[in-house]
């Protein structure tokens, strides 16, 4: 039987229309009628088998997108919206750029810098070169959305936009977190692994964090319990920490999904007045490096060595390993 059953929407294939077309006229209008391929009853019998066909299979997508393993692309969204999730959106790689110059420049925000093939990186913060030639750091996203943004280390080499007294420019290490949308498969695995949040929970602010374009990467921590944890978080607490992402922009983030009644802790502030007038004021911490030691041993096979292969243990030796 086709339509909504128990096994989900069963669809009528064309040729089943077809048969059971042909049964209705035979019925209504004798059985004797010409419904042949070439017969003007048999022409008009199947045009309308045609678009009970696109009507089936309309029935059977608007059925099927009602559910997140077989939704796409808007009708996914709408399913996993009410439930807290968000596609992560396209995001612009971000890198800390190096300039040197003379003390006392000032790097405006809006300083355009490129790579050697034309990327374009825009500065998101300013600053003044103080202490002779210091070095200074600071913020830039690629102009354009996407992975093409994720350089090397030092190749954003050249200064488009004119500053007085800057002399270099460059990027200690590489461009990160560009990507495109998150694909439908990619957001549904997300949403699996996360759970439902409702809109309240650690995953919720987590998956709201990481949607803000500057920031890198957030992880949100959680203490359910009624007793300081082993890490130190009171009890019915968040710990939020962020590399990336402006002081403003986290606390709007916060004051829209931070659930009501649980604690934040941390040690950078933000506060931001509520729709009530009422200052509110989240705690969350930054990421710190950590170094990871590498020690590798190395065992030459004469029969397998080959002229150049010094090049490459030395290239493994002076690698600079680094995880955040």
């Amino acid at each position: 039987m086709a339509g909504v059953t128990e096994q989900g929407f069963i669809r009528k294939s064309r040729d089943e229309i077809v048969s059971d077309l042909e049964t209705k006229y035979r019925t209504q209008l004798g059985s004797d009628i010409d419904l042949s391929i070439l017969s003007e009853d048999g022409v008009r019998l199947r045009i309308l088998a045609d678009e009970l066909d696109e009507i089936y299979k309309l029935a059977e997508g608007i059925f099927y997108s009602n559910f997140a393993h077989t939704a796409k692309g808007m009708s996914l969204d709408r399913v996993l919206n009410p439930l807290g999730s968000e596609r992560q959106p396209a995001k612009r790689a971000i890198v800390s750029l190096r300039f040197s110059g003379v003390n006392g420049s000032f790097i405006n925000i809006g300083t355009i810098c490129q790579t050697g093939n034309g990327l374009q990186f825009i500065t998101i913060e300013s600053g003044t070169v103080s202490g002779g030639t210091v070095l200074l750091n600071a913020q830039a996203v690629l102009i354009d959305y996407g992975i093409l943004g994720n350089v090397a280390a030092n190749s954003i080499t050249t200064i488009n936009t004119a500053i007085t007294g800057i002399d270099t420019v460059t990027n200690p290490e590489p461009a990160r977190e560009g990507r495109v949308i998150e694909t439908d498969s990619e957001y549904l695995n997300r949403f699996l692994e996360e759970g439902i949040n409702g809109g309240s929970s650690a995953a919720n602010v987590q998956g709201a964090l990481n949607n803000i374009e500057s920031v890198l990467s957030a992880r949100v921590y959680e203490n359910v319990g009624d007793f300081v944890d082993a890490e130190g978080r009171p009890p019915h607490s968040m710990e939020a920490v962020i590399e990336g992402g402006a002081p403003a922009e986290i606390g709007d983030c916060f004051l829209k999904n931070w659930p009501g009644g649980i604690e934040s802790i941390g040690t950078e502030t933000t506060t931001l007045i509520d729709n009530k007038g009422v200052p509110r004021t989240y705690y969350f911490n930054r990421p710190t490096d950590v170094p990871i030691f590498v020690k590798i041993d190395i065992v030459r096979d004469l029969s397998l060595w080959e002229t150049g292969s010094e090049s490459i243990v030395k290239t493994i030796v002076s690698s600079d390993w680094r995880c955040r």
